[in-house]
């Protein structure tokens, strides 16, 4: 099966995609999250308290990448708990199965040029799931309820379900990713 990588970046033939990763800022904030969360009845937990946390750990402002900090934990800790036989997002590449959802995420996500790229890939172990639940645009932390943070565990077991349909599917593929050949340019 082939399957399509976006980037903000021209790529030649035979690139290896660099995992998803992050930086020590970003790994700080996610282990600030994995021990609020995970060591806190889950029905006294909110949304802004997770990110107040991290804010506070971090001297910064809260901000987006606070919700991406608490949604990524909460999805590997979905993973671990109730799809082990799923590959994990963290370490993966990310890629579209097909030319229409790439241009999705073009339209909704990339403000500057972008290239699709057909990709290699070395491994069988892949899940489609559907990146539109879990996006940070949609979740709110700026809320102090409990009742966004179960709103996330519920986005989090939906998205590894991989039910169809989905408004924006994503390919997580662990392994080597290789890039054949540059397909469209926007």
């Amino acid at each position: 099966m082939d399957f399509l990588h976006v980037s903000s970046r021209e790529l030649s033939p035979g690139t290896v995609l660099k995992p998803y990763g992050m930086d020590l800022h970003m790994q700080r904030g996610l282990n600030v999250a994995r021990l609020v969360i995970d060591f806190r009845p889950e029905d006294t937990i909110s949304m802004v308290f997770v990110a107040k946390m991290i804010e506070w750990q971090l001297n910064n402002k809260i901000s987006g990448e606070f919700a991406n900090m608490i949604v990524e934990h909460m999805l590997e800790k979905t993973r671990q708990q109730m799809f082990p036989h799923r590959p994990s997002r963290l370490g993966a590449s990310f890629l579209f199965p097909e030319m229409a959802a790439a241009q999705n995420f073009i339209r909704h996500y990339r403000e500057s040029r972008s290239y699709v790229y057909k990709c290699e890939v070395e491994s069988d172990n892949h899940v489609t799931c559907d990146m539109a639940l879990i996006n940070s645009h949609n979740i709110s932390y700026e809320t102090d309820s409990v009742t966004e943070m179960e709103a996330l565990r519920e986005r989090c077991v939906k998205y590894w379900t991989a039910e169809k349909p989905m408004a924006l599917p994503e390919v997580i593929v662990p392994g080597v990713v290789r890039i054949s050949k540059l397909i469209a340019r926007t």
